[in-house]
């Protein structure tokens, strides 16, 4: 901004305008708040792989015109995008983990230690991931490898 611009004085209009966008937002954020808090469109929500904040409080998606390409978090495929506004996890990763698409977060927002890559399992056949790293002990510190 230049050091020689003024901004206008308020006058009645822009007062109304600025009470007007208030009260907009105000009523946006309580509407968010009341689905977040019923969760009514839970089936929709957990069929695209995202939290409660990620489904009703993020729902509008802003981004570059750009086609681009960014990894999964998880497997470390590659994912295409229509534009800048990318997510965290590819689906089958997302599904296979119970992990939110978006953020990165669980997808029932439970609190959880760790996550487990799982090699040689199709994201489709499996019906819960907690079923399969029973009792594995996982070391935090050391990254993932295959086994040789």
């Amino acid at each position: 901004m230049r050091p020689d611009y003024r901004y206008p004085l308020l006058d009645a209009v822009a007062v109304q305008r600025a009470t007007e966008t208030a009260h907009y937002i105000a009523e946006e954020g309580i509407k968010h708040a009341l689905e977040f808090m019923a969760d009514a469109s839970k089936e929709k929500r957990l069929a695209v792989l995202e939290c409660k904040t990620c489904f009703y409080f993020r729902s509008s998606r802003i981004g570059g015109a750009a086609m681009t390409t960014t990894n999964c978090r998880v497997c470390d495929k590659d994912i295409t995008f229509g534009s800048t506004n990318v997510d965290c996890l590819c689906m089958s990763c997302g599904a296979v983990q119970e992990l939110c698409v978006r953020c990165g977060g669980d997808l029932h927002m439970r609190p959880r230690r760790v996550y487990q890559k799982i090699k040689g399992v199709d994201p489709k056949k499996v019906k819960k991931w907690k079923k399969l790293v029973r009792g594995v002990k996982i070391d935090l510190n050391e990254p993932y490898t295959e086994d040789k």
